[in-house]
């Protein structure tokens, strides 16, 4: 039964309501159901499609570029695809494989083909072509505002997102990425689904190529997911309790885990064998934080200590009382400087690795911290709490930027883009929020599991994201983003800075006064990291002028006032 705006739906067997479709922000104008009975598509003449779950009635996927009020709909065979019939004009054919069920590889629904007729489905496909093939001369020519101008141009036909898999499949969306600067967010779409533990994903994480993604929780399993493969290529057992808190080294090769069975492990993703134990037992572990260089791990737990295990070494390098009651976030900088803590006291602390004293207390918060990061040039520390609030603090300036009320229940993860522009934030209200930094403006509120979000992680290249639920679901997303080119640039203060963070990295000893060790492969990784970071622009060979410089004057990474 249709009302307007929500659709009522009831058991043919017992006449009894089963439940309410509501979502639309107008008149429902078209209902039909798939051949299985388990999902429904409706439209609106609020110009969405909306694909429903049955009988719990949750709302799986709006289509927004619909382009008109729907009048009918066709759900086709096998729920691979449907079709709307858009202002009485012309129809539109979707890939709807999200519905094709476990057996098959998830994928959000994309726009095939905007029909009106076949002279006018031949016509959009050679412009498009016409289109794409420009768009590869120009990045092939490094004319990447052409590039994005015939991006602009492209999107207005339909099937354009299809265009854009592909193009993204030939790696000019990354290059396209790293040379130009994002503005605004595109889209966010949920890829993969990865099911297979059997309670609360509590922990991923995300290798930095985005490609591994690693995950685990109340089940005791650690398991590791290929995203181009799309499938789990290894299982890790060996806790017997909750794993808390996981971490995976740069090179994606080892997985470091915690966990309430008060034990730490190291493990080899290839052999999917554990390498090494922490020869403690942790009461009450939370969280642990690995060290950019890799060599040393930071163990929180709920009496307020944190440890540091020399991993290398297999020694405890030092142990002290951070704060009164649980440690809830444990963070390192980016090339391992400081490390920031939040905890239930309310409270963030900000640390030198070796020192028994704070060098920065920031009492901001006025419930337990659950959240805190650094943002990679260190001018600011972005932090949340179990009330929702997320709260940014200048560093160099020493005051509060701004103080938002994010979430509706505790922030469970919290993560600054590489480009320090965005920040994505996770909570128990089952939202994921994305959201600027300079200028607050709220990019997307996503949404997509059923349960409380536990578990956050991004890739260095802020195109892919990866969440865990108590729902067991591990759930990837891409984000597409609206990018500009505003030209070359000289080597400004802020990229310099960027740099000598990175080269300090591949320094004998981070705090060190010695000249890092950098070899044309490291270079090359450095350079490659700078342009994720939003300093593409920056002209090439101005970058590596600056490496040398920064090396031969070298006095060590910058550091914060105490």
């Amino acid at each position: 039964e249709i009302k307007d705006n929500i659709v009522d739906l009831y058991s043919k067997e017992t006449e009894k309501k089963i439940a309410d479709l509501f979502g639309h922000e107008d008149t429902v104008t078209a209902l039909v159901f798939s051949e299985d009975g388990h999902y429904a598509v409706t439209g609106s003449l609020d110009q969405t499609l909306r694909i429903w779950e049955l009988p719990s009635g949750r709302c799986l996927r709006t289509f927004t570029s619909v382009g008109g009020a729907v009048d009918a709909l066709y759900f086709g065979p096998n729920n691979y695809y449907a079709l709307s019939l858009i202002a009485g004009g012309s129809l539109r054919l979707w890939d709807i494989g999200v519905l094709c069920g476990k057996h098959r590889a998830f994928r959000a629904p994309l726009l095939l083909s905007h029909i009106a007729s076949a002279e006018e489905v031949g016509r959009q496909q050679t412009e498009m072509n016409h289109y794409c093939n420009e768009i590869r001369q120009a990045v092939k020519d490094s004319e990447f505002a052409s590039a994005l101008k015939t991006i602009q141009k492209s999107r207005e036909l339909g099937g354009w997102e299809t265009a854009r898999k592909s193009l993204d499949s030939e790696g000019l969306w990354d290059v396209l990425s790293r040379k130009t600067v994002r503005t605004s967010l595109d889209a966010a779409l949920c890829t993969h689904n990865f099911v297979g533990h059997h309670d609360t994903v509590s922990a991923v994480a995300l290798s930095l190529d985005g490609n591994v993604v690693v995950s685990a929780g109340r089940d005791h399993d650690i398991r590791v997911w290929n995203i181009s493969e799309q499938k789990c290529i290894g299982v890790m057992e060996g806790h017997f309790d909750w794993i808390r808190s996981i971490q995976i080294t740069m090179d994606a090769k080892f997985v470091v885990s915690g966990s309430w069975d008060m034990s730490v492990r190291i493990w080899n993703i290839g052999s999917g064998t554990c390498i090494r134990k922490f020869g403690e037992k942790i009461k009450s572990l939370t969280k642990i934080a690995l060290n950019p260089q890799g060599r040393t791990l930071a163990i929180a737990n709920g009496q307020g200590a944190i440890v540091f295990w020399d991993v290398l070494g297999d020694k405890i390098e030092g142990r002290f009382l951070a704060h009164t009651g649980s440690v809830n976030s444990v963070r390192y900088n980016r090339n391992g400087q400081y490390i920031v803590t939040g905890g239930d006291d309310n409270l963030i602390y900000i640390w030198k690795p070796g020192h028994d004293e704070p060098i920065r207390k920031i009492s901001v918060h006025h419930s337990p911290v659950t959240e805190a990061v650094f943002s990679t040039d260190m001018r600011r520390l972005v932090s949340a709490d179990r009330d929702g609030r997320i709260v940014c603090w200048n560093l160099v300036e020493n005051r509060m930027e701004f103080d938002l009320q994010g979430h509706f229940g505790d922030v469970t993860g919290l993560e600054i883009l590489a480009d320090d522009h965005f920040f994505l934030s996770s909570a128990k209200d089952m939202k994921i929020r994305l959201q600027g930094i300079d200028d607050q403006i709220i990019q997307r509120l996503i949404e997509g599991h059923p349960s409380p979000v536990q578990s956050l992680a991004t890739d260095i290249t802020g195109r892919r994201f990866v969440t865990g639920s108590e729902d067991a679901v591990v759930r990837v997303w891409e984000l597409y983003w609206d990018y500009a080119f505003p030209g070359w640039s000289p080597m400004t203060p802020k990229a310099e800075s960027i740099l000598k963070t990175l080269l300090s990295l591949d320094g004998p000893d981070p705090e060190a006064k010695e000249r890092p060790h950098i070899d044309k492969a490291i270079l090359t990784r450095i350079l490659l990291e700078m342009e994720y970071r939003g300093f593409g622009m920056v002209l090439p060979e101005e970058m590596r002028q600056a490496v040398h410089r920064l090396i031969d004057s070298w006095t060590g990474p910058d550091l914060l006032p105490e």
